[in-house]
């Protein structure tokens, strides 16, 4: 939660409850709905009749899709190792090799 939202509900009055920790927490919650809903109204009406760009920020930066990161930008899972042949070397995995088809085997 930002320190902005903190300080405005320190100086609201439904903050001056007492020691009473679900009073609190009830009047955090109730205060972040009434601060949260209007905003959330006017954002809705000025996109709503053309008067703001949907990737707006509040601070009138864009938002470009193009530059945003995502999960799978960000996390790089696929293997870069070569996996070669243990019988042979070759550029495939031990399990495809031709040779390794070709050896006998031994039976105990």
């Amino acid at each position: 939660m930002s320190e902005d939202f903190l300080r405005a509900w320190d100086r609201s009055l439904n903050f001056h409850l007492g020691s009473d920790s679900k009073k609190g927490l009830d009047s955090l919650l109730k205060f972040l709905k009434t601060e949260v809903e209007p905003e959330e109204r006017i954002s809705l009406a000025m996109t709503g009749f053309g008067l703001k760009d949907e990737t707006s920020y509040k601070n009138g930066g864009k938002l470009n899709k193009g530059e945003m990161c995502t999960a799978a930008s960000l996390l790089n899972t696929a293997a870069t190792v070569k996996k070669l042949s243990v019988f042979c070397n070759g550029k495939h995995e031990s399990k495809n090799c031709f040779k390794a088809q070709k050896m006998p085997t031994v039976k105990n």
